[in-house]
Parts: structure tokens; C-alpha cells; sequence
């Protein structure tokens, strides 16, 4: 079995479809981690839910689906205004924010479904995205925590900062920059005492990084799929990656 992370997917189905055939992934003997925001970017986002539901009925609840900020966002509509969810000026107006940042995208493609299949989507999915995930010393969280205090001490006080924290990643990076530079980093400790930290949230397209890479003992497999639909896969047991084609 190989354990696949998979980056923001952000509503690109395509994206995914193509990742997965890269990879040859096999729904019977492979497994998905995957690390959040599935929603707000592009417009196929009712298509990829209906797609991870599917995947992980036919695997017996195999993959790890966590939440991402942008799913909180969503999630967040969905039970504070499901019975007005086809007001569009009430959505739009008191949601604008949500609109603004990818949104438009996913409320079009919920709008175009019934009700049943909103609820479908919330029960199935959306409600049972995880927060974060551990395994053999290795941490899976969307978006980071406070690397200056223990994992679970952060968690209890601020859970959103598994959704929203850049903190983690912007120090990975520092140290990385000092180690391309000939700096001996080898006594830093490894954050929050994990072999390994996968994280999204922040593509690394915005620091020139085309490509998930390890930086001390953080990979971010956000590369920008939001952007351009490039979309991240790392397998886990060898350490490769592939990534699926920019969309025009």
C-alpha cells in the first residue's frame, strides 16, 4: 500500500483525475491523505466531493480527508444558513468576504443541486473532515500551528490555528534559506517533535517553490493548484512526487 498526500485541491476535479492517473492510483491497495480546501477556486467542486465520498465508501473508510480553512468557511455557511442557501443577495451580501476569496465558485456549483444533495454533501463529507491526523510520528494538519509551544497544548487553546497559522511554514523556510547558504542547521530541533509535518494552506508558489520539497521537517504540498491547477501528490513510503498538469 502506498500512502498518497495530496495537496489543496481548491474544486479541481480535473486536477485530482489527472494527479491519480500520474500516480496509477489504486483505490484497493493505495491510500489518500489528503491535507484540505477542497472548495473555492475552481468550478468543479459538487464533482470532487461526489468523487472523495465514492473513493472512500468502495475503500471502507480508508483515505484521511482533513478539513482545510476554506471547508470551514463552507461548512460554516451550510449550517448557520442552509434553509437560506438559494438566497443569492442574502449569501452574497452577509458571505461576501467568502465570495470574494474563491467562493463564488463553489456556491455556483452547490446552487446548481437540490437540497437533499447539500445535506448529502454536509453529512457525508464535510462534517467528517478531521482536523488533524497522526501516524508514526508524523503529523498531517492543513495549515500549521504555533511551532513555539507543544502540538496538543496549541490545539486545545487555538484549533483554528490548524486552518489559518502560517508561523510554521514561514520558519521552515527561514531555515531552509540558511541552509542553502551553507549554515549548519543539524541542532535545530525538528518542530513539534515529528519525523515529518505535511502542511498546505500556503501555496509555495508565492516563494518562487514550484514543487513540494522538504524544508528541515516540513512538506508543503501546496504548490498553487487554487492559481493554476497544479496539483501536489507525495507519496509517502519513498518520498517521490507528482504533479498534474497547469490548467488553461
Amino acid at each position: 500500500m502506498r500512502t498518497i498526500v495530496i495537496g489543496d485541491i481548491h474544486g479541481s476535479y480535473l486536477s485530482l483525475k489527472d494527479l491519480l492517473a500520474l500516480c496509477e492510483f489504486d483505490n484497493q491497495k493505495d491510500r489518500l491523505i489528503c491535507i484540505g480546501d477542497y472548495v473555492d477556486g475552481w468550478p468543479e467542486s459538487v464533482e470532487l466531493v461526489d468523487f472523495l465520498i465514492d473513493l472512500q465508501k468502495a475503500s471502507s473508510d480508508r483515505h484521511v480527508y482533513l478539513k482545510g480553512n476554506h471547508d470551514q468557511w463552507f461548512l460554516d455557511i451550510l449550517n448557520k444558513d442552509f434553509l437560506n442557501f438559494e438566497n443569492q443577495d442574502l449569501i452574497k451580501a452577509k458571505y461576501f468576504n467568502w465570495i470574494k476569496n474563491g467562493g463564488l465558485s463553489t456556491y455556483e456549483s452547490y446552487l446548481a443541486i437540490p437540497d437533499t444533495k447539500r445535506e448529502y454533501h454536509r453529512a457525508n463529507f464535510y462534517d467528517k473532515l478531521q482536523n488533524f491526523y497522526i501516524e508514526n510520528e508524523v503529523l498531517f494538519v492543513h495549515a500549521g500551528f504555533d511551532y513555539k509551544q507543544p502540538f496538543l497544548e496549541g490545539v486545545e487553546f487555538d484549533r483554528n490555528s490548524l486552518f489559518w497559522n502560517r508561523s510554521l511554514f514561514e520558519k521552515a523556510v527561514q531555515i531552509w534559506g540558511l541552509e542553502k547558504e551553507g549554515a549548519n542547521t543539524q541542532d535545530v530541533e525538528n518542530f513539534g517533535g515529528f519525523k515529518q509535518i505535511f502542511i498546505g494552506h500556503t501555496p509555495t508558489s508565492n516563494y518562487g517553490i514550484e514543487k513540494p520539497i522538504k524544508m528541515h521537517n516540513v512538506i508543503n504540498v501546496d504548490q498553487g493548484c487554487k492559481i493554476d491547477g497544479k496539483l501536489s501528490g507525495w507519496v509517502l513510503e519513498t518520498g517521490e512526487y507528482y504533479q498534474s498538469k497547469k490548467r488553461v
